[in-house]
Parts: structure tokens; sequence; C-alpha cells
């Protein structure tokens, strides 16, 4: 579709001036496209002929004419339309500067033409300021643990869905404001930056802020980073272990785990357990089966020092677990609910995919469920399991109506 453009220019010679195309509507540019038009036009003389033949094609388009605020234009003097209603120059509108009906004039010199976009805003009103939270990010550290004396730097990274309309492309004039707080060395970086490195010599947990500035002021937002720890002396040498590495839990729930071995020069050791203060100790009552199942411990000095220790993990079973790891293996599971661990050779049945076969053999009925899938018959009876649960030491729950000798096969 042909199109007719409009275009508002502020020259020291040039009152207004606009472009037309053809047949169409007449579509007003916005500041963007105009700077695009200046950017590439070559001369003035180029500007002069293409704002005479446009306002030659437009003299006689009653539209264009209306548009431009007269009814009819005087080609010969173009700066000055017959009617004076032309001083009203509308302000300039949406337009899609990559439409393929858009005209791409040659390069200008800046000093050519003096660019003075026209606001958006009514005269003596506010900017339409964006309120509210933005979530423009997210600021962390390098490391979410170093040890006092040591640097780390912390990062701003953009979150591309934030409310503030903020873009990849405004960070290039952004403003970031970082503090470091009381711990907070000076940074050995410009703090202005998306990033910033500090060296901390005092041990403990360091807060920091950042605040994030966009589109000269107009969305700005504090970001609270992710927390980061300091430690001071060290502390080695700590174990932590379980009363047992599997139980059942509807005869034996409760299972404890115990600290030992830990050294540090600056006592006493603290102790937190799964989010809570305690002591070298901690009991968990299991209340339903579970493949693995460990605290978080966490011991701390003194010196503000904490460390994670890894304790080891329990399984959990309701009712006794019963063992296969051969495909010859055999064994014998009494009435009621336990479970089997499977822990066959990876390759035994030369994939992982699809099922294989578990057979119980008895007297008579036989009801009841393994992994999930039942079981029901006379003498012999068999069930489908995945392969993948037969591997890997795998626990399947069993639940059988009479004593059975139970086996893989294929």
């Amino acid at each position: 579709m042909n199109k007719k453009f409009l275009i508002g220019l502020s020259a020291a010679a040039v009152a207004t001036t606009f472009m037309a195309c053809g047949d169409g509507d007449v579509f007003e540019l916005t500041n963007a496209d105009m700077a695009i038009q200046f950017t590439y036009v070559e001369d003035d003389s180029a500007l002069v002929s293409l704002r005479d033949n446009a306002m030659k094609d437009c003299s006689g388009d009653p539209a264009c004419a209306q548009k431009m605020g007269s009814s009819a234009l005087n080609p010969s003097n173009p700066s000055k339309p017959t009617s004076s209603a032309s001083e009203d120059i509308p302000t300039p509108g949406p337009v899609n500067p990559l439409s393929s009906s858009s005209f791409m004039p040659t390069l200008i010199s800046s000093s050519s033409i003096v660019f003075n976009p026209t606001s958006s805003e009514e005269p003596g009103e506010e900017p339409n300021v964006p309120t509210g939270e933005f979530k423009l990010g997210t600021c962390a550290p390098a490391k979410t643990t170093i040890n006092k004396g040591e640097s780390t730097t912390w990062s701003f990274t953009l979150n591309t869905g934030n409310t503030g309309g903020v873009t990849g492309m405004d960070i290039l004039d952004a403003t970031f404001t970082w503090d470091f707080g009381a711990m907070g060395g000076a940074a050995t970086s410009p703090a202005t930056k998306t990033s910033s490195a500090v060296t901390y010599m005092n041990s403990g947990a360091a807060t920091t802020t950042l605040k994030a500035s966009f589109k000269g002021g107009l969305v700005s937002e504090t970001i609270t980073c992710a927390p980061l720890q300091v430690n001071g002396d060290p502390i080695t040498g700590c174990k932590c272990s379980p009363s047992t590495v599997q139980t059942d839990f509807t005869t034996e729930p409760d299972v404890t785990w115990t600290v030992t071995g830990c050294t540090t020069a600056s006592m006493p050791l603290t102790y937190t357990w799964d989010g809570a203060a305690g002591e070298t100790s901690f009991t968990k009552t299991f209340t339903s089966a579970t493949e693995a199942y460990a605290p978080k411990l966490k011991v701390g000095n003194s010196d503000n020092t904490v460390i994670d220790v890894t304790c080891g993990s329990v399984k959990a079973t309701e009712g006794a677990e019963y063992k296969i790891e051969s495909t010859t293996d055999k064994i014998t599971i009494p009435a009621g609910t336990a479970a089997i661990y499977m822990d066959l050779p990876a390759n035994w049945h030369n994939t992982t995919e699809g099922t294989c076969t578990l057979a119980c053999q008895t007297t008579g009925a036989l009801t009841g469920s393994v992994d999930g899938e039942t079981l029901s018959g006379s003498d012999y009876v068999t069930a489908k399991v995945l392969i993948a649960h037969t591997i890997g030491g795998y626990s399947m729950p069993i639940e059988l109506s009479k004593e059975s000798i139970c086996f893989v096969n294929w």
C-alpha cells in the first residue's frame, strides 16, 4: 500500500515539511522515525527537494491538505501554507518505521538540521512514570561462602520479564549503586557497573543491596542480594552418622544422627539441624517409607564461621525389606506388607527400558500388589515391574495375602 508520511521538523530555515508518496492515508512519524530520517538524508538541498515534491503532491489531495491544517498549499512557497491554520502543526503520532512503504533517505550531516523532538506529554504535565514493584532482577555473589580476607564479585542479572519495560539495551545507560553494608570493604572495581568485586576483612553474614536505575531514573528499584557467608577461624573434622542406614518405620520409627570430630580454634560450637538450633545429636521419627533421608546440618563457631556438614542417609521401609541382587535369587516373603530391595546388574536385561516379570509361588489363591501393580491368581502369580526399578538399589513395596517365594524372570 502506498502511503503519505507527515514529518514535523524544527530547523533553522524550514518551518514545516512532510513527505508524500503516492496515494493513501497520511501518517505521522514518531520522534524515533524522524531521527532515522535525519541520519540518512544527504544534504539540505535533498531535503528541500523532497519537501517541494511532497507538498506539490499533497496540494491536490484534500485529506492531506486538511492534515496540514489548510485546504490548499502553496507549492511555490511551501514553508508558508496559504491558511494560517497551518501553524498548528499536528504532534507526530504512531508509525511503523520498518514498514515496507517507509522511505529511507540518504545521509545528512548532523549539523544541517536541528532536531527538536516533540514530547508526548502535554505542557505542564508530569512525565508518565511507572510505579510499583518492577522485579527488575537479582544480584548475588560469585561464591556463597568465602574466608575472611578474600574477595568475591557481586553481579546483577536482569529479569527479562520485569514490569518496568526495561530491556538489555537499557543497561547501557543505567546506574547501579551498590551498598555492601558494614562488613564490605571498598570495591576493587567500579561500584556503578552491573558487577563489583569486594574484599571482606571481617567474618559473618554479609548483606548487600543494589539500587538499579533505568530510563533516566524513571524506573528504579532497590534489590536485596543473595546472602554471603564470610568465615573466620576454620572448623574441621566433622562427621555426621545415623544410628542405622535402614529402618522399618512400622517397628522402629526413630533414627538418631550424631556429629563428632569437629575441631576449631574459636569455641564454643553451635549446631543447626534442618534450620533449628540443637545439640550434637538429632532424632527423626519416620511415619512413612522413603528411599533416602538425611538432615541438613550446619556447624558454627564463635568467629562467625558456619559450615555445612553432610550426614549419612537413612532408608525407611514399611515392613521388612528383602533383597534380590541376582536373577537366581528366590526369597521367601511372609504375608503382609514388606519391601523388595532390587539391585540387579545394570545390563541383566540388555536394556533399562520397559518391564520384566516378578513371579511369586505359593499354594492356592494369592492376592496383593508389588510396586503398585496388582498380584492376583493361584499357585504361580506374576506382575509386570519396571526394569529400571530392578537396578540401583530400588526399594519396591510388596503386599501379599499369604507367604510366597518370589523372584525375577524375563
